[in-house]
Protein backbone atom coordinates (compact mmCIF):
# COMPACT_ATOMS: atom_id res chain seq x y z
CA UNK A 1 0.00 0.00 0.00
CA UNK A 2 1.35 3.43 -0.90
CA UNK A 3 -0.23 6.18 1.22
CA UNK A 4 1.07 9.73 1.03
CA UNK A 5 3.28 10.62 4.03
CA UNK A 6 1.29 13.81 4.72
CA UNK A 7 -1.91 11.80 5.07
CA UNK A 8 -0.18 9.39 7.48
CA UNK A 9 1.20 12.28 9.54
CA UNK A 10 -2.19 13.95 9.75
CA UNK A 11 -3.93 10.78 10.89
CA UNK A 12 -1.23 9.87 13.37
CA UNK A 13 -1.72 13.18 15.18
CA UNK A 14 -5.50 13.33 14.90
CA UNK A 15 -7.67 13.53 17.99
CA UNK A 16 -10.48 11.10 18.65
CA UNK A 17 -13.09 13.62 17.52
CA UNK A 18 -11.07 14.42 14.42
CA UNK A 19 -10.93 10.73 13.63
CA UNK A 20 -14.69 10.46 13.97
CA UNK A 21 -15.19 13.35 11.59
CA UNK A 22 -12.73 11.89 9.10
CA UNK A 23 -14.51 8.54 9.27
CA UNK A 24 -17.44 10.20 7.53
CA UNK A 25 -15.14 10.73 4.53
CA UNK A 26 -14.27 7.07 4.12
CA UNK A 27 -11.98 7.74 1.16
CA UNK A 28 -9.43 10.47 0.68
CA UNK A 29 -7.74 11.52 -2.52
CA UNK A 30 -5.29 8.64 -2.01
CA UNK A 31 -8.10 6.14 -2.44
CA UNK A 32 -7.15 4.54 0.87
CA UNK A 33 -9.86 3.87 3.42
CA UNK A 34 -9.54 5.15 6.96
CA UNK A 35 -8.89 1.62 8.18
CA UNK A 36 -6.08 1.19 5.65
CA UNK A 37 -4.49 4.41 6.86
CA UNK A 38 -4.77 3.28 10.49
CA UNK A 39 -3.22 -0.07 9.61
CA UNK A 40 -0.37 1.59 7.71
CA UNK A 41 0.46 3.90 10.61
CA UNK A 42 0.33 0.93 12.98
CA UNK A 43 2.67 -1.10 10.76
CA UNK A 44 5.08 1.80 10.29
CA UNK A 45 5.21 2.45 14.03
CA UNK A 46 5.82 -1.24 14.73
CA UNK A 47 8.56 -1.31 12.07
CA UNK A 48 10.27 1.60 13.87
CA UNK A 49 10.31 -0.59 16.96
CA UNK A 50 11.79 -3.46 14.98
CA UNK A 51 14.46 -1.10 13.64
CA UNK A 52 15.42 -0.01 17.15
CA UNK A 53 15.59 -3.65 18.23
CA UNK A 54 17.78 -4.55 15.24
CA UNK A 55 20.24 -1.80 16.13
CA UNK A 56 20.37 -3.01 19.74
CA UNK A 57 21.05 -6.55 18.52
CA UNK A 58 23.82 -5.37 16.20
CA UNK A 59 25.53 -3.34 18.91
CA UNK A 60 25.38 -6.19 21.40
CA UNK A 61 26.68 -8.68 18.82
CA UNK A 62 29.63 -6.45 17.94
CA UNK A 63 33.12 -6.90 19.31
CA UNK A 64 32.89 -3.58 21.15
CA UNK A 65 32.11 -4.04 24.82
CA UNK A 66 32.15 -0.57 26.33
CA UNK A 67 29.69 0.86 28.82
CA UNK A 68 28.58 3.33 26.13
CA UNK A 69 27.62 0.42 23.87
CA UNK A 70 25.66 -1.20 26.69
CA UNK A 71 23.92 2.12 27.34
CA UNK A 72 22.98 2.30 23.65
CA UNK A 73 21.55 -1.23 23.76
CA UNK A 74 19.42 -0.35 26.78
CA UNK A 75 18.19 2.83 25.08
CA UNK A 76 17.41 1.23 21.71
CA UNK A 77 15.73 -1.74 23.41
CA UNK A 78 13.47 0.58 25.38
CA UNK A 79 12.63 2.61 22.29
CA UNK A 80 11.83 -0.61 20.42
CA UNK A 81 9.23 -1.29 23.11
CA UNK A 82 8.03 2.31 23.11
CA UNK A 83 7.46 2.43 19.33
CA UNK A 84 5.78 -0.99 19.16
CA UNK A 85 3.59 0.01 22.11
CA UNK A 86 2.64 3.22 20.32
CA UNK A 87 1.59 1.11 17.34
CA UNK A 88 -0.65 -1.05 19.52
CA UNK A 89 -2.24 1.94 21.25
CA UNK A 90 -2.77 3.74 17.95
CA UNK A 91 -4.48 0.72 16.44
CA UNK A 92 -6.82 0.36 19.42
CA UNK A 93 -7.64 4.03 20.10
CA UNK A 94 -6.98 5.60 16.68
CA UNK A 95 -4.87 8.20 18.43
CA UNK A 96 -1.11 8.50 18.88
CA UNK A 97 0.24 8.67 22.43
CA UNK A 98 3.69 10.24 22.63
CA UNK A 99 3.88 10.77 26.38
CA UNK A 100 5.82 7.94 28.00
CA UNK A 101 3.69 7.81 31.17
CA UNK A 102 0.40 7.90 29.28
CA UNK A 103 1.63 5.26 26.86
CA UNK A 104 2.57 3.03 29.77
CA UNK A 105 -0.95 3.29 31.19
CA UNK A 106 -2.51 2.49 27.82
CA UNK A 107 -0.18 -0.45 27.17
CA UNK A 108 -1.02 -1.82 30.62
CA UNK A 109 -4.75 -1.51 29.89
CA UNK A 110 -4.41 -3.20 26.50
CA UNK A 111 -1.66 -5.79 26.92
CA UNK A 112 -1.77 -6.34 30.68
CA UNK A 113 0.27 -5.67 33.77
CA UNK A 114 3.34 -7.66 32.76
CA UNK A 115 3.81 -5.69 29.56
CA UNK A 116 3.06 -2.40 31.27
CA UNK A 117 5.53 -3.13 34.07
CA UNK A 118 8.22 -4.11 31.58
CA UNK A 119 7.74 -0.87 29.64
CA UNK A 120 7.86 1.15 32.87
CA UNK A 121 10.94 -0.62 34.25
CA UNK A 122 12.94 -0.28 31.07
CA UNK A 123 12.01 3.38 30.75
CA UNK A 124 13.49 3.88 34.22
CA UNK A 125 16.61 1.90 33.28
CA UNK A 126 16.92 3.79 29.99
CA UNK A 127 16.72 7.10 31.86
CA UNK A 128 19.42 5.92 34.27
CA UNK A 129 21.65 4.65 31.46
CA UNK A 130 21.19 7.80 29.37
CA UNK A 131 21.48 10.44 32.07
CA UNK A 132 23.59 9.14 34.93
CA UNK A 133 27.29 8.36 34.96
CA UNK A 134 26.43 5.89 37.75
CA UNK A 135 23.15 4.33 36.71
CA UNK A 136 21.03 2.64 39.37
CA UNK A 137 19.93 -0.53 37.60
CA UNK A 138 18.82 -2.32 40.75
CA UNK A 139 22.04 -4.30 41.08
CA UNK A 140 22.55 -5.08 37.40
CA UNK A 141 25.74 -4.11 35.65
CA UNK A 142 25.39 -2.24 32.37
CA UNK A 143 26.53 -5.44 30.61
CA UNK A 144 23.83 -7.55 32.29
CA UNK A 145 21.16 -4.87 31.88
CA UNK A 146 21.91 -4.62 28.14
CA UNK A 147 21.50 -8.36 27.70
CA UNK A 148 18.28 -8.34 29.74
CA UNK A 149 16.94 -5.33 27.82
CA UNK A 150 17.33 -7.14 24.53
CA UNK A 151 15.51 -10.23 25.83
CA UNK A 152 12.66 -8.21 27.35
CA UNK A 153 12.30 -5.99 24.27
CA UNK A 154 12.20 -9.02 21.98
CA UNK A 155 9.47 -10.57 24.11
CA UNK A 156 7.55 -7.29 24.23
CA UNK A 157 7.62 -6.91 20.44
CA UNK A 158 6.49 -10.53 20.10
CA UNK A 159 3.51 -9.77 22.36
CA UNK A 160 2.67 -6.69 20.32
CA UNK A 161 2.98 -8.69 17.09
CA UNK A 162 0.62 -11.41 18.36
CA UNK A 163 -1.87 -8.80 19.60
CA UNK A 164 -1.86 -6.89 16.33
CA UNK A 165 -2.08 -10.08 14.28
CA UNK A 166 -5.15 -10.99 16.33
CA UNK A 167 -6.66 -7.67 15.27
CA UNK A 168 -5.99 -8.45 11.61
CA UNK A 169 -2.84 -6.38 11.13
CA UNK A 170 -0.39 -7.97 8.69
CA UNK A 171 3.11 -7.19 9.90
Amino acid sequence: MNIDIQVLQAFQNMSGSGYSLARAFEQWSTGATLEQIVEQITIDRFRMGEGCLAIAQQVLASEVTTDDCYRAVISRSYYAMFQAGRGVVFHVHRQDVRDHTKLNKEVTAILGDVSGEALHQWREYRNEADYSPYPNLEGLTLHDAAHQALIIATDFLDQCRVFLHGRGVSL
